[in-house]
């Protein structure tokens, strides 16, 4: 029992090793253990054996996140019918991507969307 005690150990230790190396490396995972030579599935099982051992801790993604990227990624919008509108709405996601509803009715469409009564 002992031996095997020993071996599991040794196992954590060995990919909490790699885990740091990883985290050192500026490479994402599948680069890293391409570069490495180990699957990247044998890699991910590692370092769970060896945070299930204590050996490393892991912030989980939501616990790395700044407080605003913890939110669902909606905002609230408030519509002023009384505002001049163009007959077109368009949402911009960081400017890179969007939405565009080219209908005369798109106002009354986003409300709809969003849930919003007049």
């Amino acid at each position: 029992m002992r031996d095997k005690e020993t071996k599991r150990m040794m196992r954590a230790n060995r990919w909490a090793e790699e885990y740091r190396k990883w985290q050192s490396s500026n490479l994402k995972q599948r680069e890293y253990c391409q570069k490495e030579g180990f699957s990247f599935w044998k890699f991910k099982a590692g370092v769970e054996v060896a945070t299930h051992a204590g050996v490393i801790e892991r912030q989980r993604r939501r616990e790395k996140m700044g407080e605003s990227e913890k939110l669902s990624g909606f905002a609230a919008v408030q519509i002023n019918a009384a505002q001049t509108i163009a007959p077109y709405c368009e949402i911009r996601f960081n400017g890179k991507s969007g939405i565009r509803i080219e209908t005369p009715d798109s106002l009354i469409f986003l409300r709809e969307l969003l849930g919003v009564t007049p």
